[in-house]
């Protein structure tokens, strides 16, 4: 998938607008072909190797952080 054009309008789902917040969107797309195929029965008995393309997608939304310094509370030791 290419990337949305600068100044496109992107839609939001109602439930997680936030007047006045920053949000990032990624919507991914892309077709997986096995290098090896899966295992899958087309008969009863009969196992073969399926090498179909598989359309995945994911649609997410981050709210970046705000402020300039972030605090560490206790030891990374």
């Amino acid at each position: 998938m290419s990337p949305a054009a600068k100044g496109s309008v992107y839609n939001v789902p109602n439930k997680i607008k936030i007047d006045g917040n920053f949000l990032i969107a990624a919507d991914i797309r892309t077709t997986y072909t096995p290098a090896v195929g899966w295992l899958a029965t087309h008969k009863v008995g009969d196992l073969s190797k399926d090498t179909t393309a598989i359309q995945m997608e994911e649609e997410m939304f981050l709210r970046p952080r705000i402020g300039n310094n972030i605090e560490v509370k206790g030891s990374c030791s």
